[in-house]
């Protein structure tokens, strides 16, 4: 346990120390995010649905955008229900591309909505079994600010949470 808090803490100060330490090149973030969701396993039995439009290319780290991909399906299955779905959608529209993770977990409450992006926020720890260190979405938000991406949260109470990362193209 105490490894994994230190390496998480390390991805998340390499990642607060900007993009200077990050080369961003063009690539098929199609390919990537279908690679990560071909290789996830979940622990409940979830059905991974990804609906990925095809060729979409930005300029990204692959090695970090991999990372913000699995700690959000990640999440996805850790709050998600026995026998649930996580949605990966990932498309572009006119000035932006969207991936988005959908999960029809236990939610989050709305005071809480804002709060998730903070290093070592966990929402009422009482409504989960799950264990974890509070850092996945801080590290998703700092990667996403490395891409000039916004993250952007949607949730309700035992019915979803959905996180959208937003790329401008």
């Amino acid at each position: 346990k105490m490894t994994s808090l230190v390496s998480a803490l390390l991805s998340v100060t390499r990642a607060e120390q900007g993009l200077s330490r990050f080369t961003l090149e063009e690539a098929n973030l199609s390919e990537l995010v279908e690679g990560v969701c071909d290789k996830f396993r979940t622990s409940k039995n979830i059905e991974l649905i990804a609906d990925i439009d095809n060729n979409i290319a930005i300029n990204l780290n692959n090695t970090l955008i991999t990372q913000l991909v699995e700690n959000l399906l990640s999440n996805a299955d850790k709050y998600g229900r026995e026998n649930g779905i996580i949605n990966v959608k990932l498309y572009s529209e006119k000035d932006k591309t969207v991936l988005s993770v959908r999960d029809n977990g236990i939610g989050i409450s709305e005071e809480d909505l804002p709060k998730i992006w903070n290093r070592f926020y966990r929402a009422d720890a009482s409504r989960s079994e799950t264990e974890g260190f509070g850092l996945g979405l801080a590290l998703v938000k700092k990667i996403a600010e490395i891409h000039s991406a916004e993250c952007v949260a949607e949730s309700e109470i035992d019915k979803f949470t959905e996180i959208k990362i937003i790329f401008k193209n």
